[in-house]
């Protein structure tokens, strides 16, 4: 059964290499039958936290883990490698293909205590571990956003597709090979307080997104940098889908 509350996943060792925590791996030898994984990654205090305990049905315990992902005020990141919960299957949250739902929580990134070697490694873990990977982020879609989602663009620096690979000589990975591993993204733009048109008609969350993925002229600045990171986005997940919210509260106080 599982515990009901989120367990350490997996954390960087004293040696420098990643490793699986005895408590997360006990929860997840308690499931059984099929599982639906869904992980979420972005830079650190954008409500990653709040957003999964709202798909566990776990909203309103701050501060604390005792019932979902643990949330804080302050700027400290609240989050240390990759944190797991097994949501009951008995819940109204569960999914209803009958699934398990596991909800993942990942360390925020680009925070002062890590560094971007860190970061990349949290990220490619969280996306090779889910079924279904939420990027989390504030705001609009801007050449900012963009820049934000370079690792990305490193994800073949990161993940080996074949251990006989020679390590003097690595061979450069086809996107579309790496891609068959990669779960469907969600692109979910949190605190999004625009009405969304083009030429004064209004279109989809996705077809605002796509429309932000399309190539820059080359005149812009820094354009090959960052159409290669709208290629990767679009290379490495066909299956791509984009989400707003507006923001949680409106009073400062009730937000934090």
């Amino acid at each position: 059964m599982a515990s009901g509350r989120p367990t350490p996943l997996i954390r960087l060792g004293g040696d420098g290499a990643w490793c699986v925590e005895e408590e997360g791996a006990a929860l997840l030898d308690t499931v059984r039958g099929p599982v639906c994984v869904v992980a979420v990654a972005g830079l650190y205090r954008t409500g990653k936290s709040f957003f999964l305990n709202s798909l566990a049905g776990r909203v309103g315990s701050p501060g604390s883990a005792a019932g979902g992902f643990r949330v804080g005020a302050t700027s400290e990141s609240c989050t240390r490698g990759i944190d797991v919960f097994v949501v009951p299957s008995d819940e109204s949250c569960a999914p209803a293909c009958g699934a398990t739902l596991v909800l993942l929580d990942t360390e925020g990134l680009a925070s002062m205590e890590q560094d971007e070697g860190y970061d990349a490694q949290i990220f490619a873990l969280a996306l090779l571990l889910s079924s279904y990977f939420v990027i989390n982020s504030m705001g609009v879609i801007d050449e900012a956003a963009i820049d934000r989602l370079y690792m990305i663009s490193e994800l073949g620096k990161h993940i080996c597709v074949n251990s006989a690979a020679d390590d003097d000589a690595p061979a450069a990975i086809d996107p579309a090979e790496l891609a068959g591993f990669f779960p469907p993204l969600c692109w979910l733009l949190r605190d999004f307080t625009l009405t969304l048109a083009s030429d004064g008609e209004p279109i989809t969350e996705q077809a605002y997104m796509e429309k932000a993925l399309e190539p820059r002229p080359q005149s812009a600045r820094r354009a090959a940098e960052r159409n290669q990171i709208r290629a990767a986005i679009r290379d490495y997940f066909p299956a791509r889908h984009c989400r707003t919210l507006v923001r949680p509260a409106s009073d400062e106080a009730d937000l934090r």
